[in-house]
C-alpha cells in the first residue's frame, strides 16, 4: 500500500501532520454551551441594565429637583411636649418669637427665608428645616403629626413633623392677589385648601384627592373652611350682593347636605357637633346650630344687642359688648342651653381685654392697659388671667411683661389669647377687639 506523505490514515479520517501532535477533540457538554450563550447575550443584558439604571436615576433626579427641595433634620432626639393640656397655673414666659405661625407638641412652626422651620420649643434651636428654591410660601397650617404648606405655584406638600421631610405633594390652585383669599388647613385627617373657586379635599396620609367643591356659578367661597365636624364641613359662600351662607359639605364626598343664613356675627364652635353666635339675623337674637343631622337643628336664644361672640365651649358662650361702648368691656358669659346670663368679669377701670380662649373648663384671657388711639400699647401692669368658665370666679393670674414688645405698627396694641394646649399659652399681639388682626408675633408661656 503506498500511502501520501506527511498524512496519516487514523480510523478512515485524515489528519494533516505538521510536526506536532493534536490535542483529541473535547466533547460539547451543556456546561460549555450555557457559557457561550451566557457570553453572547453579556452584551445586551449590560446595555439593558444601564439603561433601566439611567431611567431610575433620572426618575429620582426629576422627583428630587422637580420641586426645588432642600431638607435638613431631623436633629437629636424629638422634642416632646411639655403637658398634654392647657396648663393649670402657668407662671413663667418661656421666649417671646419674632415670627411663629404657633405651637405644636413641642415645637414652634415658623417660617423661614425659603420654607419653614421646626424649633425646639425648649431651647429654640432648629430641628428641621423644609425648603423649596424660587418658591414663595402662601398658607401654612398643621395639626397632631402633619405640617401642611402651600406655596404660591399651586404645590401643597404635606410634611412629616417628627422628620421633616415631605411625605407627598399635590397640586391645588393658589389664587394670589389683594382681592383674592387662599386658606389651607389640617382637619379631621385631611388637608382642604380653598379659594373664592374651589375647595380641594386631600388625605393627610397620602396626599390623595379626595374631592373638591366648586363655587357654583355666580357665589364664591369666603375665608376658607370654618368648622370641620364628624361627617361635615361647614364653610362660608356668598351668592350675590353681600349675604353670605353657611354650606355644610359632606365630608366623605363634598357634596352639599345644607345651607343656612351665617347671620350677622361669626359662629364659633361649641363642641364637636354644634357652632353659636350671639348675634345672628337680628339685634337680641342669638342662636345655637347642631349639625350632626341631615339638616342642622337651630334654637335661638336671647342675647343683649351689639354683643360680639368671642368663643364658645363647655356649655358657654363668651362675648364682648361693642356698640358705643368701649374696649373696657366686660367679659360676658351665657348659657348655651338657655341664653340665661351667668356670670361677668369686670377688666377694671383703664384696662381691657383681649380676645379669650375656652379650653377644659376653662377661659384664657389677657387683662392689659388700654391702647392708645393709635393702637400703640400703654405702660402699665399686664396679666393672664384663668377663669372658671361656669363662674367666671379667677382660678389664677400670671404677671406678664408691663409692656409688650412694639414694631411701631398698629397691630401691637393688644394681647389676645390664640392657643392653649400641649403645657404652654400662646398669646399673640393682634388689633382691636372688632379689627382683630393677628401678628405674627407670639408670646409663649408654661406651668
Amino acid at each position: 500500500m503506498v500511502m501520501s506523505q506527511g498524512a496519516d490514515h487514523v480510523d478512515g479520517r485524515v489528519r494533516q501532520d505538521h510536526g506536532e501532535t493534536p490535542e483529541p477533540e473535547r466533547p460539547v457538554g451543556v456546561r460549555g454551551r450555557a457559557g457561550r450563550a451566557l457570553r453572547a447575550a453579556r452584551g445586551p443584558l449590560i446595555v439593558v441594565a444601564a439603561l433601566a439604571l439611567a431611567v431610575s436615576g433620572w426618575q429620582i433626579w426629576t422627583h428630587l429637583t422637580r420641586f426645588h427641595e432642600h431638607i435638613s433634620g431631623a436633629q437629636g432626639a424629638f422634642p416632646t411636649a411639655l403637658g398634654t393640656g392647657a396648663p393649670s397655673a402657668p407662671s413663667q414666659v418661656m421666649r417671646a418669637t419674632s415670627a411663629t405661625y404657633g405651637v405644636l407638641g413641642g415645637l414652634t412652626i415658623d417660617p423661614s427665608s425659603d420654607g419653614v422651620v421646626a424649633r425646639d420649643l425648649r431651647t429654640g434651636k432648629d430641628y428641621w428645616r423644609y425648603g423649596r428654591d424660587g418658591a414663595e410660601v402662601g398658607e401654612v397650617s398643621f395639626a397632631d403629626g402633619a405640617v401642611a404648606v402651600w406655596w404660591t405655584d399651586g404645590v401643597v406638600v404635606g410634611i412629616d413633623l417628627r422628620s421633616g421631610r415631605p411625605r407627598w405633594h399635590a397640586e391645588a390652585s393658589y389664587d394670589g392677589g389683594s382681592e383674592a383669599f387662599d386658606d389651607v388647613r389640617v382637619t379631621g385627617g385631611r388637608v382642604v385648601t380653598a379659594n373664592r373657586h374651589r375647595l380641594d379635599t386631600f388625605s393627610e396620609d397620602d396626599g390623595t384627592l379626595l374631592w373638591t367643591a366648586m363655587a357654583p356659578e355666580g357665589c364664591e367661597w369666603r375665608s376658607g373652611v370654618r368648622y370641620a365636624m364628624p361627617g361635615v364641613l361647614v364653610a362660608p359662600q356668598r351668592c350675590g350682593g353681600d349675604a353670605v351662607s353657611l354650606i355644610a359639605l359632606d365630608a366623605g364626598r363634598g357634596t352639599e347636605r345644607w345651607r343656612l343664613p351665617q347671620g350677622l356675627n361669626d359662629f364659633q364652635p361649641a363642641d364637636d357637633h354644634t357652632l353659636a353666635t350671639a348675634l345672628w339675623q337680628q339685634y337680641g337674637q342669638g342662636a345655637v346650630v347642631d349639625v350632626s343631622g341631615p339638616k342642622p337643628a337651630i334654637r335661638t336664644l336671647r342675647i343683649p344687642d351689639d354683643h360680639v361672640t368671642v368663643d364658645a365651649g363647655s356649655g358657654v358662650l363668651l362675648t364682648f359688648a361693642t356698640a358705643g361702648r368701649t374696649l373696657s368691656d366686660p367679659l360676658q358669659a351665657y348659657g348655651l342651653s338657655d341664653g340665661r346670663p351667668m356670670w361677668s368679669y369686670e377688666p377694671g377701670e383703664g384696662d381691657s381685654l383681649g380676645g379669650p380662649v375656652i379650653v377644659d373648663d376653662k377661659v384664657y384671657v389677657v387683662r392689659q392697659p388700654l391702647p392708645e388711639r393709635t393702637g400703640q400699647p400703654r405702660e402699665g401692669r399686664t396679666d393672664l388671667l384663668v377663669l372658671d368658665v361656669h363662674t367666671g370666679r379667677l382660678l389664677h393670674s400670671m404677671r406678664l411683661p408691663d409692656r409688650p414688645p412694639s414694631r411701631g405698627d398698629s397691630t401691637s396694641g393688644t394681647l389676645a389669647v390664640s392657643q392653649a394646649r400641649d403645657g404652654v399659652v400662646g398669646i399673640r399681639w393682634s388689633g382691636t377687639r372688632i379689627f382683630n388682626l393677628p401678628s405674627d408675633r407670639l408670646l409663649i408661656v408654661t406651668d
